[in-house]
């Protein structure tokens, strides 16, 4: 809490010399009706934390030169018998040493092109990982560097490595029961783990260059990914491009380790008057030497129509992330939804009707968020 107060203390100081926006917000999210078949009928279920993507609180600075930006938000997977736990869980901070070259550390986009379906399922190389980041731009073109983290702030992968290896050494080794360590032997494998943590150093955990020209016809990228000990590397290669009311993008991305893969996937949106209309399609193979086994389908579709004061909607979704085959499994992991966005004033809320084929779960989803 000291931490936050410090922080929210030096972008107070930061006024007098930036231009500061601070906004926050209230949300509560759940459902007003559920039914699968393991549970039966709920109704009332509310969810009890919330992530980054929901922007509780949200402080900005920026000028000329330098920002940044920090989200305060409660810890995922929280129940309603644990602790709540509400700190600083992201945050980015840049500056322009001159023009054309800007810094990022902290929590940064990168990658290459994502639907706008679910904004985050639908799409073949892309992180908001913990890492320092430069980008510079002359005319048309971009290069991006970026050192990333991954889960360990502060670049200390090598050391959370060490403190694993460690903790799980000794598990290994003294525990009575491997599978269900006892609270004591918990501790002394976190001694150990500390101890061994101590002695080690900082490390990236993953380097990635980025590549792009912004010409007439559209934007063109490419990616190149490799992990500290180069055990996995990825090559990318993107497009966007708009034309008239439609635009598409389509990407490729293979990935050597130890196995090869290889994924494509293509969007393509249509908007006329009130309405937009958006389909995407992909497909991923883990390994090439096995392609059908490991193939995954992603398939996802959404119809949109704008009203006076907010849309109504319609999605399909067939991507569970991991493991969709729809060629294989049919359509067990589809999600389909149909709902209204809506704003008054402050206020933001949506309310739909959902099914999953998977779990045949029916559900009426909702969300309201006061911001200002």
């Amino acid at each position: 809490m000291k931490k936050i107060v410090g922080i929210i203390a030096a972008v107070a100081m930061a006024a007098s010399v930036f231009a500061v926006d601070f906004t926050a917000g209230f949300q509560l999210k759940g459902n007003l009706f559920q039914y699968d078949e393991a549970d039966g009928a709920r109704a009332l279920n509310l969810n009890t934390s919330n992530s980054k993507d929901d922007k509780p609180f949200v402080f900005s600075v920026s000028g000329d030169r330098a920002g940044g930006q920090l989200k305060l938000f409660t810890s995922e997977g929280k129940t309603a018998n644990d602790a709540v736990e509400f700190d600083a869980q992201a945050l980015n901070i840049w500056f322009k040493p001159f023009d054309g070259l800007k810094i990022d550390l902290g929590n940064s986009d990168f990658g290459l092109n994502c639907e706008q379906i679910t904004w985050w399922r639908g799409k073949l190389y892309g992180t908001d990982d913990w890492g320092f980041k430069a980008t510079y731009n002359k005319d048309a073109f971009e290069v991006a560097l970026f050192l990333s983290a991954k889960n360990a702030s502060w670049f200390d992968s090598g050391r959370k490595a060490a403190y694993d290896a460690a903790y799980a050494d000794w598990i290994e080794n003294h525990a009575v029961d491997k599978d269900n360590p006892t609270d004591a032997e918990k501790e002394d494998a976190a001694a150990a783990g500390n101890a061994a943590r101590d002695n080690a150093e900082s490390a990236i955990a993953e380097m990635a260059l980025k590549l792009g020209y912004n010409a007439d016809f559209g934007n063109i990228s490419a990616i190149f990914d490799a992990t500290s000990k180069f055990d996995v590397l990825k090559f990318g290669a993107g497009y966007k491009g708009s034309f008239g009311s439609s635009s598409v993008f389509a990407d490729v991305l293979f990935t050597k380790g130890a196995t090869n893969g290889l994924g494509f996937d293509v969007d393509y949106k249509f908007s006329a008057d009130a309405l937009t209309i958006e389909l995407y399609a992909g497909i991923i193979a883990g390994d090439i030497s096995n392609f059908s086994d490991t193939m995954i389908v992603p398939l996802m579709a959404k119809v949109n129509y704008s009203l006076n004061g907010g849309a109504l909607y319609a999605k399909f979704v067939s991507n569970d992330v991991t493991h969709t085959d729809v060629l294989v499994d049919g359509f067990k992991a589809t999600e389909i939804e149909a709902g209204y966005d809506g704003n008054l004033g402050a206020i933001a809320y949506n309310v739909a009707v959902s099914y999953n084929m998977g779990n045949k779960a029916f559900a009426v989803p909702f969300w309201v968020r006061l911001s200002f």
